[in-house]
């Protein structure tokens, strides 16, 4: 819903001409409140866009223990791979 305020809408004040500052301040106001409102809706969409997102440093953490698995899994596999090759060439050199 939109309305629109014009500084006339305020003669119900009966302030008269000399009056007019006081109108201004009573439209301020309203705008200003009009303001407020829109702010405070904007900040709460905000949180809640921030408690749907994912918490970033929780997934950077995820990604960095499964570097660190991923690491440990190729040593082990090439430890393994060097320690059958070792096997292999020293059986084939006791069979000759």
């Amino acid at each position: 819903m939109i309305a629109i305020v014009s500084i006339d809408d305020f003669d119900f004040l009966e302030a008269g001409e000399s009056g007019q500052a006081a109108k201004l301040a009573v439209f301020g106001s309203v705008v200003s409140l009009i303001g407020d409102a829109i702010t405070t809706y904007a900040a709460a969409l905000a949180i809640e866009e921030q408690k749907q997102s994912p918490d970033n440093s929780e997934l950077l953490q995820e990604m960095r223990e499964l570097k660190q698995q991923l690491t440990a899994m190729s040593e082990e596999m090439r430890h393994s791979r060097g320690a059958a090759d070792r096997d292999r060439s020293a059986g084939s050199n006791r069979r000759l």
